[in-house]
């Protein structure tokens, strides 16, 4: 497991992927969910991811789900495929089409008091065509009441490279004090094809 803590220079790194000049794209912005019950001792809880098997979506962008390309929009194509897909159509595909960087989809979920201190895990199905660049992968934060990244992994050792059949990806991080959201996504830096389908959220005691 590798996690980063959020510095000036790691904005720069990971190429500005959060910088509120990287929305292009997007459906309305939904609401961030509300918490489930506490983990027990030694137990799991699974949160309440909107829409995680992108059953649903209004203009290509899954509903409950935030649609970014980095700067400049229409360089990158959302769809619901009904074609390809994990368990039940449709899933989710992120396809460039342009020239700018990379593109992401993304979910805000509201971290309930008792999940600080516990690890989040963030799972999903992958698959990859031609992804010959940085690749795709999985986009794990924890931000906090001023919409600060506090901690993030977005697979940066581990990514979706080349052409891949379909296969559950995870990454994990833990929830510090002063956490308020958690943000979930998927992201494909450069060309290629990423789909995405059976997001799921777990919260570790």
């Amino acid at each position: 497991m590798r996690y980063l803590r959020w510095a000036p220079w790691a904005l720069a790194l990971s190429g500005a992927l959060f910088s509120p000049l990287s929305l292009a794209q997007s459906a309305a912005s939904p609401s961030a969910a509300s918490a489930p019950a506490c983990p027990a001792p030694g137990r799991s809880v699974v949160a309440p991811v909107i829409n995680p098997g992108f059953v649903a979506g209004e203009n290509s962008i899954p509903k409950g789900w935030l649609g970014r390309e980095h700067v400049n929009a229409g360089h990158y194509l959302f769809e619901l495929d009904t074609a390809v897909y994990r368990s039940a159509p449709p899933s989710f595909r992120l396809r460039r089409v342009g020239t700018e960087a990379h593109a992401t989809l993304e979910q805000t979920l509201r971290v309930a008091p008792c999940w600080r201190g516990k690890t989040a895990r963030l799972s999903s199905e992958l698959k990859t065509l031609g992804a010959d660049g940085a690749g795709g992968g999985l986009i794990l934060q924890m931000r906090d009441i001023d919409n600060r990244v506090l901690l993030w992994n977005h697979m940066n050792d581990s990514r979706v490279i080349g052409t891949q059949d379909w296969k559950r990806y995870s990454i994990e991080l833990p929830i510090p004090e002063g956490t308020e959201d958690i943000r979930i996504g998927i992201l494909l830096d450069e060309q290629g094809t990423l789909w995405a389908d059976d997001v799921r959220l777990e919260i570790l005691n």
